[in-house]
């Protein structure tokens, strides 16, 4: 769940790009005729987004007049994700804008594919929109499918201003970690029903908690060699210090919930950290 900024991409000049070339006299016709409606749909898709009002809009308004789905679909699968096309470029530059290359639906794996927001089976004319694509992993590329409701948007929706995930110790070895998703109070109900639908149907809870149990693991030899010398208190410490570097960077991340809670918790602090 990272924000990112704004392609510098127009959706009319990436749809004009895409048409460059195209061979099919016939399908090329229906596509031209159509770049207008492009430019519109861009209008009304970036309204919705910056009024958070994306669940509102109507599929039907969003269809293309002349072009078809799969004249969409196309143009999206041959022409700016096509490796050997002139647009590929375009394509690459949304897929590298996420921070080290991370996914920004769970922030762990590799961003290796795009997201459409709106899935371009039911909004074809954002098919190749810059703005309805955000670089994902695989997994939650393939978790999120064609659900337009089921996550928070990179572009539009606000994350880094509040603390929103948690973390808890459970008290057994070896010491296992859950995360959960703890919305503010202040957030508007849509918005924080669809934080909470992204958390749950991108599976993050789970994915974090394998995160955590593995670099659990490395640390193990670290906080051993701390609480031989400075006790818990040196443990909590050594711990709090991780914690503040993570949150730092960015305070919603895995690693900055891990070691917040894991530096609250006696037990963790008092031993628990041993793996057997």
């Amino acid at each position: 769940m990272i924000n990112l900024s704004r392609p510098r991409f127009a959706a009319v000049d990436t749809y004009a790009a895409c048409l460059t070339g195209i061979q099919d006299a016939e399908r090329k016709a229906r596509l031209v005729g159509d770049v207008a409606f492009v430019g519109d749909a861009d209008g009304r898709y970036t309204r919705a987004g910056e009024t958070d009002t994306l669940d509102g809009l109507a599929a039907t308004d969003f269809d293309m007049p002349t072009a078809t789905v799969s004249d969409m679909t196309w143009l999206y699968e041959k022409r700016l994700a096509g490796r050997t096309s002139q647009t590929r470029s375009i394509y690459d530059a949304l897929k590298q804008a996420a921070p080290f290359g991370r996914c920004a639906l769970c922030g762990v794996r590799d961003a290796t594919t795009l997201d459409h927001c709106l899935p371009k089976s039911t909004f074809p004319s954002l098919a190749v929109n810059p703005l309805n694509l955000v670089p994902s992993c695989a997994r939650c590329n393939q978790l999120k499918s064609s659900k337009r409701d089921a996550t928070v948007h990179a572009y539009f929706d606000e994350l880094s201003k509040d603390i929103w995930l948690s973390a808890s110790i459970f008290e057994e070895k070896p010491c296992v970690i859950q995360f959960r998703i703890v919305c503010p109070s202040h957030w508007p109900q849509g918005f924080a029903n669809r934080a909470q639908k992204h958390f749950e149907v991108l599976q993050l809870g789970e994915l974090y908690s394998l995160q955590a149990g593995r670099t659990l693991r490395g640390d193990a030899r670290a906080l051993r060699e701390v609480f031989k010398v400075d006790g818990p208190e040196g443990v909590r410490v050594y711990i709090g210090e991780r914690a503040a570097s993570w949150a730092d960077y960015d305070q919603n991340c895995w690693e900055a919930a891990m070691y917040s809670a894991m530096s609250k918790s006696n037990w963790f602090c008092g031993g628990g950290f041993e793996i057997d």
